[in-house]
Order: structure tokens, then sequence, then C-alpha cells
């Protein structure tokens, strides 16, 4: 689970919604279903399971870094 800083998504975001993210440049779309988000702190919040390369990556991201 993450919390991501994305005030532009957070901000027009609604329920069922979905992002699509890549771990880098070359990283596949992954779409990802927004699970909560806040107004407020500009955040999203979303969930995925690790299946592949691309998830495998995100899992060992730390707080702060980017994708």
């Amino acid at each position: 689970m993450f919390e991501v800083k994305a005030p532009l998504v957070a901000k027009s975001a609604k329920p069922g919604q979905f992002v699509i993210v890549r771990i880098d440049e070359k990283g596949e779309r992954i779409p990802l279903t927004i699970c909560d988000y806040n107004e407020e702190l500009g955040t999203v919040t979303i969930v995925f399971q690790v299946v592949g390369a691309s998830t495998t990556k995100m899992s060992k991201l730390n707080e702060g870094d980017s994708f």
C-alpha cells in the first residue's frame, strides 16, 4: 500500500477511478485503483500485489522515492 503525493489527482479523484503508473520511463503501464484520497493533503492511496517485474521494483521503493 502506498500513499502517493499527487495533488492534481487527489483534487479530482472520484470513487472507482484508477491511475496509470510506471516505475520508470521504460516500465510497463500499470492501472491501479485509487483506494482512498485526501484532497487537503494532496494524496491518493493505492494498493498493489507483487506479481511481475514492475511491481517488484515498486515494492522496493522507500518513503520519499518517486515513480
